[in-house]
Order: C-alpha cells, then structure tokens, then sequence
C-alpha cells in the first residue's frame, strides 16, 4: 500500500511517498504526476472544498481549526469564492471576493494557479474526492505535540528543528527505524519547508487509513461543487 502526503509551492508539488517501510520524496510539476505513484489515500496541504460565499473567518473547518491552533492560527488562510478562481487579475479576484462578502490577500491570489489545478483536477473525476483530503500541517503537528500547538513559526531554525523531531519520533522512527536525515539525506534549505510539511501531511494520511485522525468540523460539509469542506489531521 502506498500513502502519499503533498504539499503546494515554490511552482511544484512536494510528493511525500509511502511505500510500507521507507518514506520518498518527489517533486511532481502536475498533480496528474500523482496518479501513476499510486496512492491509496492522499493528504494535500490545499483547500479542495471552495465557498460561494466569504463568511468571517473563512469555511467552518477554517474556523475551527484556527481556534484550535491559538496563535499558530495566522497560519491558515481563508480560501476564495469559487467564482474568483478565474480572474486574471488580483484586482479582479478582489473585486469578486468582495461582492462574494469579503477580500482576499495577494498571498492568497499568488495561491490562485494551484487551487485552480487542484479544483480541475478533483472535479473531473468524483471518485477522487474519497481518497484525496485537504490537510493542515500545523494541525499535524499540534497532534504530534500532545494537542499542543506549535510555540516557533516554521520559518525559524528551531521551528524546522522541533518539526523535524516531531517527524522522527511520530513517523520515520516508528515506521522507518531510522530517523528523517538518515532516510531522506540532508534537505536543501530551499525545499526543506515543503518537504517537511509533505512529511506531516503524510503522517496525516496514514491516520487516515488506520482511522484514527480527526476532522474539522467533525459533521461532513460540502461545497457547491460536492467537494468536501473539512480539514483533516
């Protein structure tokens, strides 16, 4: 069985893949690259669920997950309105958001090529949407730390080092017998981010399999596409 966690950025998706005792990384251009690994379940970093309207604070699952996560919270970021989605321009996508009952920040538009490839490619095909599921690193995290949110952002060194050992101890040493640099080598700085936020995601997916992760909101919500509006840890 393979297992597969991915993260969106930096022009790719990072491919984190399980493959029964060993952990691959791998950089996927398209996430129609996905398919041929063979995943059983996916855990992606990326809203897959999009509202047709901007409520405060986001979907409920934004919300809740934002709430959870204290502080740490400024890390999740309220999708846009399905309808922005093909806007050419930031300056369009916030005129659309804003009719839709809000704005959108030039981060989350930057995001815009990637929500778009993920939307097409869950649409066109329904089955995906029971085996693809929208995670949240920070929330992996969290889980792996006793329910404790993350203290230092990812972007510091010892925000990268405390996830890093969370990694070993939650996923690499217990699945691998050995821990992340010895599996995976060392990560170049400019990747490091993305590959352990895949890393999480994956973790993620696995509960998911062994069904033991938990959902926000814990009742199914879906969008108006039938996409699922839950996040995953």
């Amino acid at each position: 069985m393979r297992v597969a966690g991915i993260d969106g950025g930096g022009g790719a998706w990072t491919v984190a893949l399980w493959e029964g005792r060993s952990v691959r990384i791998q950089r996927c251009r398209s996430l129609r690259e996905v398919i041929p690994l063979s995943p059983s379940v996916v855990g992606i970093d990326m809203p897959i669920g999009l509202p047709s309207r901007r409520e405060p604070g986001g979907r409920r699952a934004d919300r809740e997950a934002r709430r959870r996560l204290g502080r740490r919270g400024v890390c999740v970021f309220s999708p846009p309105v399905r309808e922005s989605l093909s806007a050419a321009t930031y300056r369009e996508a916030l005129g659309i958001n804003r009719e839709a009952g809000g704005g959108i920040s030039v981060q989350c538009f930057g995001l815009f090529p990637a929500l778009r490839e993920l939307d097409d490619w869950m649409r066109e095909d329904p089955s995906r949407r029971d085996w693809v599921k929208e995670v949240h690193p920070e929330l992996s995290f969290m889980a792996m730390n006793g329910g404790r949110p993350m203290e230092q952002s990812k972007h510091t060194p010892e925000g990268i080092r405390c996830r890093i050992s969370l990694l070993d101890e939650a996923l690499f040493l217990p699945r691998c017998g050995r821990r992340m640099e010895e599996v995976l080598g060392p990560l170049p700085a400019a990747w490091r981010e993305h590959v352990v936020d895949a890393c999480a995601a994956l973790w993620s997916a696995l509960r998911i399999v062994e069904g033991t992760a938990e959902r926000l909101p814990p009742e199914e919500e879906r969008d108006s596409c039938g996409l699922p509006m839950e996040i995953w840890y």
